[in-house]
């Protein structure tokens, strides 16, 4: 038999699969999941200290550069960048992508 006989023949049949077939791809398409924000971590640890009454040559000299050859002993490091003002210091460190932050940051 074919299919444009049986169509003819039993048309409340086809009506009927049709919408059996669009009901259930209507309720996978709801019950799909959609993740509009996926989680993504960047790989950057930052490291802030403040040590009052100090100019930012000396934070430089005695608190960056300290932080700095402390922190590239790390393994993955991609860029280490330092900016010190008067009584604060901000070391940031970037990774390389796929770094176990919870490890590199011990």
């Amino acid at each position: 038999m074919k299919i444009h006989e049986t169509s003819i023949r039993r048309p409340v049949t086809v009506l009927m699969c049709v919408l059996i077939v669009l009901v259930l791809g209507f309720v996978s398409l709801t019950k799909l999941p959609l993740d509009l924000m996926p989680n993504i971590e960047y790989p950057i640890a930052v490291v802030i200290t403040s040590y009052s009454g100090v100019g930012p040559q000396e934070i430089e000299s005695i608190v960056s550069r300290s932080i700095e050859s402390a922190i590239s002993t790390v393994s993955n490091i991609k860029t280490i960048q330092s900016q010190s003002s008067e009584g604060t210091s901000i070391v940031i460190a970037e990774f390389n992508s796929g770094t176990d932050m919870d490890f590199a940051t011990l």
